[in-house]
């Protein structure tokens, strides 16, 4: 008995897991400078409520952007970047946005 739970459990976990790599990967938006980039649409909130997709991105570190990764950036119409980096961090390696973007540092 002990062992089919554990075979039913180790399933489970499996079919768990291969549930968030898709959720994952259907998230992603392709850049080349930047790792981790990922549409944040579809989370449920505390309320009940969803974010929309497409409406609120997250990434790793933007400060190595390409010209390309800019445009995707644009179509996306990314108009505010929320900076979690430390002060010294943000000076060492400054974020690289399309002109008009707004930008707010806010260590976390």
């Amino acid at each position: 008995m002990k062992q089919i739970l554990l075979t039913a459990a180790v399933m489970a976990m499996g079919t768990v897991a291969n549930a968030q790599i898709k959720d994952s990967l259907r998230r992603v938006v392709k850049m080349e400078g930047a790792y981790n980039f990922r549409d944040a649409g579809g989370y449920k909130t505390s309320d009940g409520k969803e974010v929309i997709p497409g409406k609120v991105f997250r990434s790793d570190a933007i400060d190595k952007l390409t010209d390309r990764d800019l445009k995707t950036f644009q179509e996306k119409k990314i108009a505010a970047v929320i900076d979690l980096r430390g002060t010294e961090e943000a000076k060492k390696a400054p974020d690289r946005l399309p002109p008009g973007t707004d930008y707010l540092l806010c260590p976390a």
